[in-house]
């Protein structure tokens, strides 16, 4: 997929997590790319709050999946980029077995790539009955930021409420896709700027306008895109920190998860079997990874966890793979709470291999 792409036809990004969950499948695939969505389910989507996406409008894509991208957005005349999670659409009509080339032509906009994200889908088609015209999301309040910081993220809350990552006013777009992974500091500035990067905020903003709640992360860059999560009892965001540091295999980019309906910017906490809780972090490393699976037994999908470290507890070193241990992690959600089941063995792991088989995971 190229980095940026121009949208040549008018096409639509819905702002609502529910509206994308209309048209995508419990696979994760796209009905307007791989299946039929019905008018109801299309009504539902549109219903959820759309932007219209003019000709000429650079959409950039920060992340590419499968049968979904997240893409970013700054509407003319604003200073924010607002951020979607899209269908990957190949601008065409889909049909089914008995419905034919009678179809008229789908209406879309262009993916492409950027900095993060925020719910959305984009225009879906169905093979007989063509959706009804796109309704404009109405804009949120507009809070100013603290002084060195700008909005670089709006994501929708609950109620009208909307959560905001703020960084550094000096970090463009641009600047942070260059700095991600690299261990960002303001010696990757332009014109060896020396004040040094403020670190990164979330705030949690009414539909008045009024700041409910703020955060302050650990490092200057972050992402908060949509998780396309299946199963749970409402909408969920990813929070990406980029902890990576200029050097070493342990460190890189630690994604949270946050729950917009709690009205709160802590991170979701899981439960192990002894009954103690964490804060549910997932580490994207030299040597760890993460993927998202749909349940084995049926209910919300599920995340793998894989983390390679040094043996501490091995007493005599061999110098071999067998000084490091393989973590296999799984977090599953079942009566309101995410829930860990892990194993382990000898052996090293890196993220240049294969993601380990599911049979490894518990």
């Amino acid at each position: 997929m190229a980095a940026d792409l121009i949208a040549t036809k008018p096409g639509v990004m819905c702002v609502s997590a529910q509206a994308l969950a209309q048209l995508t499948l419990p696979n994760g695939e796209s009905r307007s790319h791989g299946a039929t969505a019905t008018p109801e389910q299309l009504a539902q989507a549109q219903a959820g709050g759309c932007i219209d996406i003019q000709p000429g409008i650079t959409v950039n894509v920060l992340t590419a999946r499968k049968n979904t991208s997240v893409v970013s957005y700054q509407r003319p005349g604003s200073t924010t980029v607002e951020t979607f999670v899209v269908p990957n659409i190949d601008f065409s009509p889909v049909f089914t077995d008995d419905a034919a080339a009678s179809q008229p032509a789908a209406q879309t906009q262009a993916p492409a790539s950027a900095p993060t994200p925020t719910p959305i889908q984009a225009p879906a088609v169905t093979p007989a009955t063509p959706a009804a015209p796109a309704k404009t999301a109405t804009p949120a309040p507009t809070v100013a930021a603290p002084d060195g910081y700008h909005v670089t993220q709006r994501a929708p809350g609950l109620d009208g409420d909307s959560i905001e990552l703020l960084e550094d006013e000096r970090i463009t777009p641009a600047l942070q896709k260059q700095l991600w992974g690299t261990g960002a500091s303001e010696e990757g500035l332009p014109g060896n700027d020396p004040k040094p990067l403020v670190k990164a905020q979330l705030r949690l903003v009414s539909a008045s306008g009024a700041i409910a709640a703020t955060r302050q992360l650990d490092y200057p860059l972050a992402r908060v895109e949509p998780a396309p999560l299946h199963g749970l009892p409402g909408p969920v965001l990813f929070l990406t920190v980029d902890a990576t540091a200029p050097m070493g295999s342990y460190s890189g980019p630690a994604t949270q998860i946050l729950m917009p309906a709690r009205q709160s910017l802590d991170p979701v906490q899981y439960t192990t079997d002894d009954g103690k809780t964490s804060a549910l972090v997932l580490a994207a490393t030299g040597k760890a990874a993460w993927k998202i699976s749909p349940s084995r037994k049926g209910g919300a999908d599920e995340i793998q966890q894989v983390r390679c470290s040094p043996d501490f507890d091995k007493k005599d070193s061999t110098g071999d793979d067998d000084d490091f241990v393989t973590r296999y992690e799984t977090y599953r959600f079942f009566d309101g709470k995410w829930r860990l089941a892990q194993r382990q063995h000898s052996g090293i792991w890196e993220s240049d291999q294969e993601f380990p088989k599911r049979n490894m995971f518990p």
